[in-house]
């Protein structure tokens, strides 16, 4: 009889502690389903006003995504059918923005210059599913065609010619004028026809942006509403008061920066101008009317050619 209670005793004793073991897993379970979940997606891809891809993830979940996760996930940029590269999220959202729900992260795909023409490009978030999202079929932003255009470099081209003569002068060379380059005498001040070329170089169009010409750091002519086709060359004759005394003239092409080029460093030009043969006054503060009468030319703009190079209707050849 003892022995059988004792039988009965451990029987019962088994048989809750299994419902204990069952209860607890049924719990464990129940709480990890009701836990909180991220949920990553790639809301947008885009090009930047320079061409740079840009894209935007977010989390759209309830709950967070755990350090240990976010730190393991990454991003992979496609294009065509394939994935050309990746990212890690701590990398691109540094400040853990998408950890939190409702977070989100913009990053520019630095690595990576598009050419010009058309691309087919989208995106892809936690490639190898380190993160456990309430949803992991919606990760994927489909290709979709990006056309990219040129963007133009506009810059100096060939060299300056100066006064009635055309004499040249290379940039950051010495032009001498004397009273025969004179185009004009006005107020004490003497004038002289300028020209110059400007082009563009990378195959983008551009327009409305001035050309300047300074003399000593002032402005002696404007040029105003241009514009240039692509690897398009422009031919300029102005003219100008220069003086007093020698200095420097300059060209600045977009003079104020209105057009956004992949290049700022070949817009501008100097050449250094020296005056003969004219009379000054006892300060030699001023050039005074050169000797003689002066006559006003028709002005025609030379038309320039480098060395080797073709030229028709304005782009090379």
């Amino acid at each position: 009889m003892k022995m059988r209670t004792r039988l009965s005793r451990s029987y019962v004793v088994f048989i809750f502690t299994l419902m204990l073991l069952f209860v607890s897993a049924a719990f464990s379970n129940s709480a990890e389903a009701l836990r909180a979940r991220p949920d990553l997606i790639v809301s947008s891809v885009g090009l930047t006003s320079d061409n740079w891809i840009q894209i935007t993830l977010k989390n759209i979940g309830p709950g967070p995504i755990p350090l240990s996760q976010f730190n393991s996930a990454s991003v992979g940029l496609i294009e065509g059918n394939s994935v050309r590269g990746s990212y890690a999220l701590h990398v691109i959202d540094p400040d853990k923005n998408l950890m939190r729900p409702g977070g989100s992260a913009t990053f520019i795909w630095s690595s990576i210059i598009l050419r010009p023409g058309t691309h087919r490009l989208g995106a892809i978030v936690d490639i190898t599913n380190a993160v456990d999202e309430t949803r992991e079929d919606n990760n994927r932003f489909e290709p979709r065609t990006f056309v990219v255009k040129a963007k133009p470099d506009l810059g100096l081209y060939g060299y300056m010619k100066i006064g009635k003569r055309k004499k040249q002068v290379d940039w950051n060379r010495t032009v001498t004028l004397t009273p025969e380059d004179v185009l004009l005498v006005s107020g004490g001040k003497v004038a002289f026809d300028i020209y110059y070329g400007y082009r563009e170089y990378n195959g983008g169009p551009a327009s409305g942006f001035k050309n300047k010409l300074y003399f000593n750091s002032s402005v002696v002519s404007i040029q105003s509403n241009l514009s240039l086709r692509p690897k398009e060359i422009r031919h300029v004759a102005t003219q100008a008061y220069l003086g007093p005394g020698d200095g420097r003239l300059c060209l600045k092409i977009d003079a104020e920066d209105n057009v956004r080029e992949t290049r700022e460093d070949n817009n501008y030009g100097c050449i250094n101008v020296v005056f003969s043969g004219f009379d000054a006054n006892g300060t030699g503060s001023i050039i005074h009317p050169p000797i003689g009468k002066v006559k006003n030319i028709p002005r025609k703009p030379p038309r320039f050619v480098l060395p080797n190079e073709k030229v028709k209707a304005g782009v090379p050849r």
